[in-house]
């Protein structure tokens, strides 16, 4: 059966208004494959805080962009903590809608724009619901007959647009927006370690490679720009126009930075982490914002005076094995 978009904003977690679990519309198929996957990893989620003696649950704002591998189906959600439901047992809200994984391939970065601003569109939904939390207004109001205009994921044009928003940011600036995340903090010694690292990324690319990749998003410059240019960065190094990546967009509200998430597999049930704080504990995940100093102390890998980007298009152009 040939899967159509699905543009109905659907939701589905708890609020502190009801008793257990709301969703709507009802779920079925691919809904529940997303569920599933949502329920199972917020039950990893908890496990890991329990075994870390700690007692809070709250997720920082999150956008996701997930490939359902049964369904064939592309979800695309904001995920919003409202505290669980009205009995004290949390679970976060998710506002999501869904089109079929073969009308949109990629992403590059060219189509990633069309998938943030749909990201947009759902957190100003999950707003919406907060403000009506606030105010004790009907939830159901606001969500019955809800759908947005996914068109614009289906259209085959590369929307490169981003790129004037890339290069009002420079590079010196985007990396102090950074640093809190950063583990090397002198930025010359960051360009050099990252470019080896896509190297590294390079050299490994073939049809089996499989990886899971994380990269700082400062808070000087569009998010929007700054999660294209990552991949535009990585289009240099890897075939992306032959893959479905899932991804993820979440703030480090501790740190006042971000994170962009890249997935180059089958998700799993532990990728849900991808979006807390528990990620730099996944053995699995690539950072950009953790890789090491390398040996070799010559920072000359990065355009620019010293080895630094002059902007951050300057950087994410940046080639495969310079010297």
């Amino acid at each position: 059966m040939r899967m159509e978009a699905d543009s109905h904003v659907h939701c589905f977690g708890k609020l502190p208004t009801y008793g257990d679990y709301y969703g709507a519309p009802a779920a079925s198929g691919w809904n529940v494959e997303f569920h599933d996957w949502l329920m199972t990893g917020f039950v990893a989620y908890r496990t890991r805080l329990r075994a870390d003696g700690s007692q809070s649950t709250a997720l920082p704002p999150v956008g996701w962009v997930i490939r359902l591998a049964e369904s064939d189906m592309t979800v695309l959600c904001a995920v919003a903590d409202y505290g669980g439901d009205s009995q004290g047992r949390p679970f976060p809200m998710c506002f999501y809608v869904g089109v079929p994984s073969p009308s949109w391939p990629g992403p590059t970065s060219g189509m990633l724009p069309a998938a943030l601003g749909v990201l947009d569109r759902l957190a100003d939904v999950h707003r919406e619901v907060g403000r009506c939390l606030e105010a004790d207004g009907q939830i159901d109001s606001l969500l019955v007959d809800r759908a947005l205009d996914l068109s614009v994921l289906q259209t085959k044009a590369s929307d490169d647009a981003w790129i004037d928003g890339a290069r009002a940011i420079g590079f010196d600036d985007w990396f102090a927006g950074a640093a809190a995340v950063m583990r090397l903090k002198e930025v010359s010694a960051w360009c050099r370690a990252t470019s080896l690292w896509g190297d590294t990324i390079a050299g490994s690319e073939s049809e089996s490679f499989e990886v899971t990749l994380r990269f700082p998003l400062s808070t000087r410059g569009s998010k929007a720009a700054q999660a294209a240019g990552w991949l535009r960065w990585l289009e240099s190094r890897m075939n992306l126009k032959r893959r479905s990546l899932s991804l993820v967009v979440s703030s480090d509200v501790a740190r006042e930075a971000g994170h962009f998430g890249v997935i180059a597999r089958p998700i799993v049930a532990d990728d849900f982490l991808m979006a807390t704080p528990l990620c730099e504990a996944l053995p699995y995940v690539d950072d950009a914002a953790r890789v090491a100093a390398p040996a070799d102390a010559d920072p000359m890998s990065c355009d620019g005076q010293d080895g630094v980007p002059i902007c951050w298009v300057d950087f994410v152009e940046s080639g495969v094995g310079r010297p």
